[in-house]
């Protein structure tokens, strides 16, 4: 049977138990307790705090990132290992949060949507708030990105998956990713334009064209 239900779906997700003593995973919600046929994973990362380092499960509990158990299915979702033992995947809103917060060198993601949260280098991040104008971290990597280029990046290619994730290869090498932290219906994630021409849009809906 398939729960979509969001609520009950929920419900579900947090009574998941790993029953010692008959070596299988239960549902417990209040008194009732039932067995569970686990299929793929038993539990999901719900959520990815940056500033701890920690990922709250589907079970409402938190705990480190186990980052050297990090790992991709086919389906490009991310997997790590909970509880020292069970693996765990990613939804679509934690894997989002999760890669904005990721920050690397060479074949790697440059400048991630939570850098604007930190200060710049050498600012004390005591009181420091992006929506008052600062200059934040984020702005000190794409600065790095752009450096002291004279003409524009040209797009060489660019791939929409129906979940609304958007990548965009640039002439230099580099890409822009773009994944969703959302699955309400009515949110846009993005817009391409064409000049004079409609435009390319996914949401939560899909993926449509507007304007011709």
């Amino acid at each position: 049977m398939r729960v979509t239900h969001p609520r009950l779906l929920r419900a579900l997700r947090a009574g998941v138990r790993f029953a010692e003593a008959e070596r299988t995973f239960v549902v417990q919600i209040g008194p009732f307790r039932g067995w569970l046929d686990v299929e793929d994973t038993a539990f999901f990362v719900e959520a990815y705090a940056p500033e701890s380092g920690e990922v709250e499960l589907s079970d409402r509990t938190r705990e480190p990132l186990d980052t050297a158990s990090l790992s991709a299915d086919a389906d490009d979702a991310l997997r790590c290992t909970v509880k020292a033992r069970f693996a765990a995947r990613f939804t679509r809103s934690a894997q989002a949060e999760l890669l904005a917060a990721v920050e690397l060198d060479g074949d790697r993601i440059v400048v991630g949507y939570y850098d604007l949260r930190d200060p710049p280098s050498g600012v004390s991040a005591d009181g420091f708030d992006p929506s008052e104008g600062h200059k934040s971290h984020r702005d000190e990597l794409l600065g790095a990105w752009f450096g002291d280029r004279t003409t524009a990046r040209t797009v060489v290619a660019a791939t929409a998956h129906p979940s609304g994730d958007l990548r965009i290869d640039l002439d230099d090498g580099t890409a822009l990713e773009i994944l969703p932290m959302s699955i309400a219906d009515d949110d846009e994630f993005w817009r391409l334009f064409e000049v004079g021409g409609p435009h390319v849009v996914g949401g939560g809906w899909g993926m449509e064209r507007q304007g011709e």
